[in-house]
């Protein structure tokens, strides 16, 4: 049994078994395997954070769902897990910092407090488990309670911040690719199938949308920042530039909040609706011979601002604004099974299928103030992209210890992917202020796409790196 302070240590290609308690629990994707560079089958897998005794950093781990799909998909967070025989994957970035995560093999088995499966556990009583429970007696399970998130978009591991170790890190895959050709490519995705691409872009157009307090992204949103040469950055208090009349501007106030304002004290109320207990769970299987009773179970006008003008025929793709899947949820543990289905994929269980606004009922994970979006066109042939920028700040899903500092530029923040870790974010205001910074910028722009159903494509930004 491997606990997380061991796993730096292992070597790559190491098989390991590890117990933890869920604080993470991604959205089912697909991915289509290859065999000689063709298509097969499809495989479903999500990515699964667990924190142990030993390190403040959590386990990662690609899970497929395999030989016990009923299983995993209904993991869940504050529930504990044991993995046996998962693999050691380790992932370089700019040829110095590794990333490490552990991902199934033909042998992995998942055992889970709360699905209802009652395996016999073959690691009872041994002095690992046993440290663990021990731990599990002193633990503040407020604290991991306030961690716990479910769903949205997840990217790991982190990419490189150089355009130079990105190519290298592509070997054999696929290189740049035209408009066109990504709109063919995307027109093929299955249902949650992600895939990424880069291409040659210029942003003509940034817009930061705010979260109101009720939780849901209202239009509530800073004036779009149009980048062309021949449209004048507006100075504060001014009219902004063709703002869509739907769209409200921010208070001077508002306006200028950080991205990951601290979390908001829990009220008696929620006290008592999220109360669980991490140990009274560890009892389902991991000590003891008896048994125990189981946990219960739009916008048109940015094509203005373009230079050289655009067809009305033009090809675009992407949503405008976030799609409720793509936004990371708080965790509701007494809501806990209605959220796993919600968030799932329920293609084995159809008479479960639950509405969009049932997702929409869980707020976003409160890391998550905002988001920008950005108006793209593909250099090669004109082809409008509507991407979804999520940037790595304290405290979200994609705040990883990197030390690696920058200005906080435009520049700077799409090529690493979000916010240094050596100062303070700056404000969405700020940066939209400074957007001018990117016209005429032609950037490479890697790409995560996802089929979310329907006619709605998922395109989310990853890195953005400049052309020299």
């Amino acid at each position: 049994m491997s606990c997380r302070q061991e796993i730096s240590s292992c070597p790559e290609g190491h098989i390991c078994d590890v117990i933890g308690v869920v604080i993470f629990v991604g959205r089912s994707e697909r991915k289509v395997k290859r065999k000689d560079g063709q298509r097969s089958e499809m495989e479903e897998y999500r990515w699964i954070q667990m924190v142990d005794r030993t390190s403040d950093q959590p386990i990662m781990i690609k899970l497929f769902s395999t030989s016990q799909p009923d299983v995993q998909s209904r993991i869940s967070p504050m529930a504990l897990v044991v993995c046996t025989r998962l693999k050691l994957i380790r992932s370089a970035v700019d040829g110095a910092t590794t990333f490490d995560y552990l991902t199934n093999t033909s042998l992995t088995q998942v055992y889970c407090t709360g699905t209802g499966s009652r395996p016999v556990m073959p690691y009872r009583g041994i002095r690992p488990i046993r440290r663990f429970l021990h731990w599990l007696r002193q633990v503040d399970e407020r604290s991991l309670l306030d961690r716990a998130v479910v769903g949205g978009y997840f990217s790991y591991p982190p990419l490189p911040v150089s355009l130079h170790y990105f190519m290298e890190s592509k070997q054999r895959e696929a290189g740049l690719i035209s408009g066109g050709e990504m709109k063919l490519e995307c027109e093929k995705l299955n249902y949650r199938e992600k895939q990424r691409f880069a291409i040659q872009c210029v942003i003509t157009a940034a817009c930061y949308h705010h979260r109101e307090a009720t939780g849901r992204y209202q239009l509530s949103d800073l004036p779009s920042a149009p980048l062309s040469p021949r449209v004048p950055r507006q100075r504060e208090g001014s009219e902004p530039y063709r703002t869509p009349v739907k769209r409200k501007l921010f208070s001077s106030t508002s306006a200028r909040k950080r991205l990951a304002p601290p979390l908001q004290p829990l009220t008696t109320e929620d006290d008592a609706e999220r109360d669980c207990s991490l140990f009274d769970g560890a009892m389902e299987f991991l000590v003891g011979e008896q048994d125990d009773d189981s946990i219960d179970d739009e916008d048109d006008d940015n094509e203005n601002f373009l230079t050289p003008p655009i067809s009305p025929m033009t090809s675009r793709l992407g949503l405008t604004r976030v799609a409720i899947e793509t936004l990371p949820r708080v965790f509701s543990y007494e809501r806990r099974h209605v959220q796993t289905v919600a968030v799932g994929m329920q293609v084995n269980s159809f008479h479960k299928l639950l509405p969009q606004r049932e997702l929409d009922s869980f707020s976003p994970a409160s890391c998550y103030t905002g988001y920008f979006s950005l108006t793209m066109r593909a250099l090669s042939d004109g082809v409008m992209l509507d991407v979804i920028f999520l940037p790595a700040a304290p405290g979200n899903l994609h705040w990883m210890p990197l030390p690696l500092s920058h200005d906080n530029s435009w520049e700077s923040v799409l090529s690493h992917g979000g916010f240094s870790p050596h100062a303070p974010p700056p404000s969405p205001a700020d940066l939209i202020a400074t957007a001018n910074q990117l016209t005429n910028q032609r950037l490479v722009c890697v790409l995560d796409a996802c089929a979310l159903g329907g006619e709605r494509l998922e395109l989310v930004l990853n890195r953005a790196f400049p052309l020299r």
